[in-house]
């Protein structure tokens, strides 16, 4: 087992100037946990949706993020199902008041069934990406 300490700045409590909230992190997966097919899905979602929201985006589908409360109440989040993970980070990328960071993890494999269909779920999310990105509308309350 590997054990990681991260510098308090990106994750730390104190406050931060100017109205900020307080940051977002995004673990990167160990990229070794992945299969050559999720691999290559992955690598063309953070593709996406670095073009996409104009912001380098090394990991879309990591569904690991650390965060504040606070920052929840200016989220727009409508997804539910695959989607959710990303539209946390689209949220978070696309506020003028969140600090958004990625911060590489050991993660391994999944243990147990595998909810995934790799291809129908990567075509939805990535469906998702460009209606979230062209038809900001669809999503409002």
């Amino acid at each position: 087992m590997h054990r990681h300490s991260h510098s308090g700045s990106l994750l730390g409590e104190t406050p931060l100037p100017s109205g900020r909230t307080r940051p977002v992190a995004v673990p990167v997966r160990d990229r070794r946990a992945m299969s050559l097919k999720h691999k290559f899905g992955n690598l063309i979602l953070s593709l996406a949706m670095s073009v996409l929201f104009f912001r380098w985006v090394r990991d879309s589908q990591s569904g690991m993020w650390v965060f504040s409360r606070e920052i929840l109440k200016d989220m727009k989040i409508e997804s539910d199902g695959m989607a959710f993970s990303e539209e946390i980070k689209i949220e978070a990328l696309v506020s003028p008041r969140v600090r958004f960071g990625e911060i590489s993890i050991m993660y391994s494999s999944r243990l147990g069934e595998i909810k995934l269909n790799p291809w129908r779920d990567g075509f939805q999310n990535l469906a998702f990406l460009l209606k979230k990105r062209f038809l900001p509308s669809a999503f409002a309350a």
